[in-house]
C-alpha cells in the first residue's frame, strides 16, 4: 500500500512541478489575468475575484461589496451579465517586477464599483512568487522518491535465507563432514 501512495504521490509532484515550470517559462513572455465578477441579487453582494499570472508572481485578489437599500443596482447588475456572472480572461504582454516572497494582506477599503460609495469593501491579496512555488514542488518528488526508495530497500531486505549460526558448545557442520 506504502509503495503505491508513495508512486501516487511522486508522480502528481512530478506533474505539479513540470505544470510550474510551464507557468514560469509562459510568464516570461505574457501575462495572464483571469476575472470573475459575480452579482447575488437576493443578497445585493458583488463579489469581484482576480487571478494574475505575470512575471513577478501570481497575484490573487478578491473584494466584496454590499449595495445599500436604497441604491440602484441595475448598472453593476447589467456588469455581471444575465447570468449574474462573468468570466474575462485577459492576455498581456509579459510585464511586471518581481514581487515579495509571500506576501498577504485583508484590508477594507472605499468601493470603486459603483455600489456603496460611502461606505467600505472587504476585500484581500495573496501574491507570491512562481520560483517560491517552484521550489517546493521541486523537493516534494525528491522526498516521495526517497520514500518509494525505502520502502524498496525494506523489502529488498526482507528477501532471501535467514542466517542461522550455530550455537556455542556445539559441533559446527564442518567439522561434522569431515569425520
Amino acid at each position: 500500500m506504502c509503495r503505491f501512495l508513495c508512486r501516487a504521490a511522486a508522480f502528481a509532484s512530478t506533474v505539479a512541478l513540470l505544470a510550474t515550470l510551464a507557468l514560469v517559462a509562459l510568464s516570461r513572455w505574457r501575462s495572464d489575468e483571469w476575472q470573475l465578477t459575480r452579482w447575488d441579487a437576493t443578497s445585493r453582494t458583488l463579489t469581484e475575484g482576480r487571478l494574475a499570472i505575470r512575471r513577478g508572481g501570481v497575484v490573487l485578489h478578491a473584494e466584496s461589496t454590499n449595495a445599500l437599500p436604497g441604491e440602484d443596482a441595475t448598472r453593476v447588475a447589467a456588469t455581471a451579465g444575465p447570468t449574474n456572472q462573468r468570466v474575462v480572461h485577459l492576455t498581456l504582454s509579459g510585464s511586471g517586477e518581481r514581487g515579495p516572497w509571500l506576501w498577504r494582506d485583508r484590508y477594507r477599503t472605499t468601493s470603486t464599483v459603483g455600489i456603496n460609495s460611502s461606505g467600505l469593501t472587504d476585500a484581500w491579496t495573496l501574491q507570491f512568487r512562481l520560483v517560491a512555488v517552484l521550489l517546493i514542488v521541486a523537493i516534494l518528488p525528491l522526498a516521495w522518491t526517497f520514500a518509494l526508495l525505502r520502502a524498496y530497500m525494506r523489502v529488498l531486505q526482507a528477501r532471501g535465507f535467514p542466517v542461522i549460526a550455530p550455537e556455542a558448545g556445539s559441533v559446527s557442520s564442518a567439522s561434522a563432514t569431515v569425520a
